[in-house]
């Protein structure tokens, strides 16, 4: 019998047939297309499928710690640090100096805003020279590995400017690094994780 001939069917029939037409496959297995209702039966309620996707926690948690690119408060625990101590590996030998110095130089003598990237690179740098001036200063795997293949004196000078940097970082005014950690709730937290290298360069807070 063709079911396409309403004549020979029934109204119940003709309307159970509009329902299995309007059935479709969707994400999460089949749903009516639109909420046509069975013989006997009210319409279905229809839910929206469930993204059941996994989401990383760092984003969800805290969204501020992943506009930062950070994982944790120390001075390598960033993208913007460890891009800078990478650039520093890969560039020339005797080069190694002028960048450390540079990257120092470019927050503590700016008069203007101090974006979060640079003063985690300056801070990197400091952080360097400390662990330079003194070996006993903890290191995590991955700069002890970039420390021990970098080329440099941890003079008076670079000493001097690294100093330099933690007043600067400390300082809130047009200083991103500093609100954003103290945004997040985190800038003691963030303090005790730089204080080895603070003490070898000014001495016990």
């Amino acid at each position: 019998m063709d079911l396409s001939d309403r004549r020979l069917l029934r109204p119940q029939a003709v309307r159970a047939v509009h329902a299995e037409r309007h059935l479709r496959k969707g994400p999460r297995g089949i749903l009516p297309a639109r909420a046509v209702p069975l013989p006997g039966r009210s319409a279905p309620a229809l839910r929206p499928p469930v993204d059941c996707r996994p989401r990383p926690l760092t984003s969800q948690a805290n969204p501020r710690r992943r506009h930062m690119g950070a994982w944790d408060h120390g001075p390598f625990d960033n993208d913007s640090a460890l891009d800078f101590v990478g650039d520093l590996a890969k560039g020339p030998a005797d080069g190694v100096t002028a960048g450390l110095r540079a990257a120092m130089e470019e927050v503590v003598a700016s008069t203007d805003y101090v974006e979060m990237p640079e003063m985690s690179a300056a801070l990197a740098a400091a952080c360097l020279v400390a662990a330079r001036a003194d070996p006993s200063v903890p290191l995590g795997v991955v700069a002890k590995e970039y420390l021990d293949g970098l080329a440099f004196d941890a003079d008076d000078e670079l000493r001097a400017l690294a100093a330099r940097v933690f007043a600067r970082a400390d300082d809130p005014a047009d200083n991103e690094w500093h609100y954003l950690w103290a945004d997040a709730g985190a800038l003691d937290a963030t303090g005790r994780a730089h204080a080895p290298y603070r003490r070898v360069l000014t001495g016990p807070a």
